[in-house]
């Protein structure tokens, strides 16, 4: 246990005991909500403190890509309901890679996704095969960015100029960490949709399957 776990503990017993709708109350939860965010960013930057060394161990498995992205579109509608989901892809395909790792890599991907799309906009996913690669693309129909930062939006704590939230600059920073640690290659494209866009490289650590 860590001391932000334990703090985030004991918040949340005295959450509990507050009374309702009171200033006592709401000034925990701000708290707490704090407390979520810091944790967040120190699993982050463990995560990237462990990708940064020689030894990094992948757990790899065969992960059927269709499962993955049904169930952040399962997200979307649970905790985005003002945004429509759309996905396209063919659901036998499958890759080689570590699924913890792919699964933090996709999250990173649609939260910032959802972050910058407005309500009533979009957010698609599609994935395709290629004769050697595996390409996923996340899109959404947000404000787009600017040709002048593509170039550092997978920089460390690099958050674009005018960014509205109180993200870390780390998201999309350990999706670039994650991909190189899976043989892989992202790049971001604005245009009439902002694309978040994974390119996997096989074979070798990568494999990919065909529907019959």
């Amino acid at each position: 246990r860590t001391p932000l776990t334990v703090i985030r503990g004991n918040l949340k017993r005295l959450l509990n005991r507050a009374p309702n709708n009171s200033v006592e109350q709401i000034q925990l939860s701000m708290l707490s909500d704090e407390v979520e965010r810091l944790i967040s960013i120190t699993n982050k930057l463990v995560l990237l403190s462990q990708a940064d060394g020689d030894n990094f161990k992948l757990a790899l498995q065969e992960v059927k890509l269709f499962d993955l992205i049904a169930v952040k579109g399962e997200d979307i509608q649970n905790f985005a309901p003002h945004i429509q989901f759309e996905y396209s892809l063919n659901p036998d395909i499958q890759v080689l890679a570590d699924l913890n790792l792919f699964q933090q890599l996709l999250s990173n991907l649609v939260s910032n996704a959802i972050k910058y799309t407005p309500a009533c906009g979009t957010v698609r996913i599609a994935a395709s095969v290629g004769t050697s690669t595996v390409t996923l693309q996340v899109a959404d129909t947000g404000p787009g960015i600017k040709p002048e930062h593509l170039g550092r939006v997978f920089d460390r704590f690099y958050r674009v100029p005018g960014s509205s939230g109180t993200g870390s600059g780390l998201g999309l920073s350990i999706v670039s960490e994650i991909a190189a640690l899976l043989h892989a290659t992202v790049h971001a494209a604005a245009g009439r949709y902002c694309y978040d866009t994974m390119t996997l490289v096989g074979p070798g650590t990568w494999t990919a399957a065909r529907a019959a």
